[in-house]
C-alpha cells in the first residue's frame, strides 16, 4: 500500500467534496484514469493516478487530502467504486469492508452465503466473520436458508 504525504497532496491537488472530483492545481481537467481491480466477485473499476512516481487510488488521495491520515481501507458506502464524493467514503478495517460486499457474480442462489448442497439436497447458510466461516445451518427450503443468513447478518453487524 502506497502512503502519500499530506503536504504533497495539499500542495498539488484541489478536491471538490460535493462532486468527488480531484484536480491537479493549474490544470482544469480531473485527475485519474479508470483501472480494473479483480476480486472474488469480479472486476471493479477505480480511479488511479500517479503521485511522486507511485500509483495511488484517487479515493486514498482524497482521504489524505481531507483528513491528513493514511486510511486502512476505503469503503465506497454506496458500492460504486467510482463515486468519490466525500459523503460516500469511509475508512474501515478490511473485516468491516468485507461485510459491505455485494453478492458475488458466481452466486446461484440469489443470496450471499446461501448455497445448494447436491450431496444432501439441502440449502446451507454460512457467514464469514473476522476471517472465520460460521455455519448458520442447513435447510430443506431455500427461503429458510436466506432467512437464517439475514438473521446472521443482523447479529454480526453487516450493512443492509
Amino acid at each position: 500500500m502506497n502512503h502519500i504525504s499530506f503536504d504533497i497532496v495539499s500542495a498539488l491537488y484541489k478536491y471538490d467534496e460535493d462532486t468527488g472530483i480531484v484536480y491537479k492545481l493549474g490544470i482544469k481537467r480531473p485527475i485519474g484514469t479508470k483501472h480494473k481491480k479483480n476480486s472474488k466477485d469480479g472486476a471493479k473499476e477505480y480511479l488511479k493516478t500517479t503521485v511522486s512516481g507511485k500509483f495511488i487510488y484517487v479515493h486514498r488521495l482524497i482521504w489524505v487530502y481531507m483528513t491528513g491520515d493514511q486510511p486502512q481501507v476505503i469503503d465506497h458506502i454506496d458500492g460504486n467504486s467510482l463515486n468519490n464524493k466525500w459523503a460516500n467514503l469511509r475508512s474501515v478495517t478490511q473485516s468491516i469492508n468485507c461485510k459491505n460486499q455485494k453478492t458475488h457474480s458466481t452466486n446461484t442462489s440469489g443470496s450471499s452465503g446461501v448455497t445448494y448442497r447436491k450431496d444432501s439436497n439441502k440449502w446451507r447458510a454460512r457467514i464469514m466473520v473476522n476471517g472465520k466461516m460460521i455455519s448458520l445451518g442447513t435447510f430443506n427450503e431455500k427461503q429458510d436458508a436466506i432467512n437464517a443468513r439475514k438473521k446472521g447478518e443482523k447479529e454480526h453487524g453487516f450493512m443492509d
